[in-house]
C-alpha cells in the first residue's frame, strides 16, 4: 500500500539484495520489502523484517505516512 502511495513499483526482474537475514531470496516479499526500504517507508537498521508478523495499525499508518 504505501509503495503504491508513493507510486512505486517492484521491477518484474527483481533480484533480492538480503538486506534482511529472515526474507528468503526467491520469496514475493523480497523485493517488496527492500523496495520499501530503498524508498525509505521501512528501515534497513534491523536485522530482521520480520515479514509474517502482523503490524500495528500505527505502523502501518506510519509508513503511509513516510510514503
Amino acid at each position: 500500500m504505501a509503495l503504491a502511495v508513493k507510486g512505486v513499483e517492484v521491477p518484474a526482474d527483481y533480484t533480492c539484495k538480503k538486506y534482511f537475514a529472515d526474507v528468503i531470496k526467491n520469496d514475493w516479499v523480497c523485493g517488496v520489502i527492500e523496495t520499501a526500504a530503498d524508498n525509505g517507508i521501512i528501515t534497513r537498521s534491523n536485522r530482521y523484517a520480520n515479514p509474517g508478523k502482523d503490524i500495528s495499525r500505527s505502523e502501518a499508518l506510519k509508513m503511509i505516512m513516510t510514503a
